[in-house]
C-alpha cells in the first residue's frame, strides 16, 4: 500500500483513481443537480436514450440511476460517488497525473482546460460520431465519456472555469 492509499484508508483524501484533499459533500452535488439547467438534463436524456422530458423528476428518478449503473455503481451510491466516478473516468482518459493530491476545484480546472482545443472549443463530441459504428462496449464507453463531458463542463461553468 502506497502513501496515497494509506491517506485514503485513513479518510484523509477522497477518490478512487485520483486523490482529493478536499471534495464537496453529497449535499453540494444535490444542490448542483436541483439547480441544473434544463438543457443539460435534455442532453443527458438524449445521450442516455431515456424517454422523458427535461425535468427534475426525470433527472432524479431516471437519469441519475442510469448514470450510476453506467459507471458500475449500485443503487446505494451517492451523488458524490457518481461525480467521483465521472471525474476519475475523464481524468484517466485525458491521462491526468494520478500520483498527486488534487483539490476539487483544481481537478475541475485541469479537466476543463484539457478538454479545450486551440480555439477554446470542446472537441470530444467529434470523436463520438466515429465510435458509434464500433462494438457495443466501445459505444458504452462513448456514452460514459459524453455524460462525464457534459457534467464536468457544467461543473466548470459553476466554478468559473469556462
Amino acid at each position: 500500500m502506497g502513501y496515497l492509499d494509506t491517506l485514503k484508508a485513513f479518510e484523509k483524501v477522497k477518490g478512487n483513481l485520483y486523490y482529493f484533499s478536499s471534495f464537496p459533500d453529497d449535499q453540494y452535488f444535490l444542490d448542483v443537480l436541483v439547480n441544473c439547467k434544463y438543457d443539460l438534463i435534455e442532453e443527458m436524456i438524449k445521450v442516455l436514450n431515456i424517454d422523458g422530458s427535461a425535468n427534475r423528476r426525470v433527472l432524479f428518478e431516471l437519469v441519475m440511476p442510469t448514470i450510476a449503473k453506467l459507471y458500475g455503481l449500485g443503487i446505494e451510491s451517492t451523488y458524490q460517488d457518481i461525480v467521483v466516478e465521472m471525474i476519475d473516468y475523464i481524468a484517466a482518459y485525458l491521462e491526468v497525473e494520478r500520483l498527486k493530491i488534487y483539490d476539487y476545484h483544481q481537478m475541475i480546472q485541469v479537466l476543463v482546460q484539457n478538454e479545450l482545443d486551440e480555439n477554446n472549443n470542446y472537441n470530444f463530441l467529434d470523436i463520438f460520431e466515429s465510435i458509434k459504428v464500433l462494438k457495443k462496449s466501445i459505444v458504452m464507453k462513448s456514452t460514459k465519456m459524453q455524460i462525464a463531458y457534459l457534467f464536468i463542463q457544467y461543473l466548470g461553468e459553476l466554478i468559473g472555469y469556462r
